[in-house]
This record gives structure tokens, sequence and C-alpha cells, in this order.
């Protein structure tokens, strides 16, 4: 038997049923719960054009991810995918009601658009010297280039 996210990347003819019947979870889902993709585009940002994703073995490692630090920030919902399949169909699916599927993983996502929530914070690039603590003695594990800041 296959499951309806196998049907989504083999069968070209009813992907748009299969995904409008499937579930996920998401960052946005109470607990161990799933949305519909209906759902997802429902509560989207007026902004929003895509449909973010993030790919991996475990639920937990996936929302523990730093990559989903500045979609928190902003309120933006990404779909926390877990079966092996997830990275077949993803690339399978072009859109679902005119919205793109995009990895929070790859390229980077122009988040500037979307307004931060109150009380949240994102790491800044723009941090001031004066903000940054000078590491140029400290010595690093292999090639990995961190600077702290405040």
């Amino acid at each position: 038997m296959t499951t309806p996210k196998e049907g989504i990347y083999e069968d070209y003819e009813r992907r748009s049923q299969l995904l409008a019947l499937s579930r996920f979870r998401t960052t946005a889902a109470s607990g161990d719960g799933f949305r519909s993709l209906g759902e997802y585009v429902t509560d989207m940002k007026s902004e929003q054009s895509v449909i973010y994703y993030l790919a991996g073995g475990n639920l937990e490692q996936l929302k523990a991810s730093p990559q989903l630090e500045g979609f928190r920030a902003r309120g933006i919902e990404v779909l926390l995918l877990t079966d092996s399949v997830d990275s077949f169909w993803t690339m399978n699916a072009p859109e679902f009601e005119g919205k793109a599927f995009r990895s929070v993983t790859q390229g980077s996502a122009d988040l500037s658009q979307f307004p931060k929530l109150d009380g949240q914070s994102v790491a800044s690039p723009e941090a001031s010297d004066d903000q940054c603590l000078d590491v140029s003695g400290v010595k690093r594990d292999g090639n990995a280039a961190v600077i702290a800041c405040a």
C-alpha cells in the first residue's frame, strides 16, 4: 500500500487532490497536531507567496532548527516534513493553490518584507562593532568562523 505522499510523487493526475487531503506537522500546529495545506494557505501572511518547508528525519530536531528562527520571529508557518518520501514529492509538486513549495534550507528566503512580531528578535547581520566580542585570539574548532554578538 502506498501512502498519500507517495501518490503526490507518483500520481500526476491526482496530485492536487492528494495534496488537499494530506496533513502535515507545522510550526503552527499545536502539540503533535497536523494541518492541511488549505489551512496553511488560508493563514499565510498577505505578503507571502510560497509555502515554506523544512525536511529532515526527526521532528524534534526540525523543531529546534536554527533555520526556523527568522520564520518564528515573523510568525511565518513552516511545514515540518519527516517522511523519507518528502524530499521527492516537494521537488515534484511545483505548487498548491498557486503557491510554490520552498525549502528553508535551499537558497535564501527574503524575510525582510515580513515584520517581526512584537517581542521577537532575530540576529541582525548589521551588528555594530561595539556589539561584537573580540574573538581574534580564540581558538576555533576546525574552520568554523563564528562571531558572538550581544
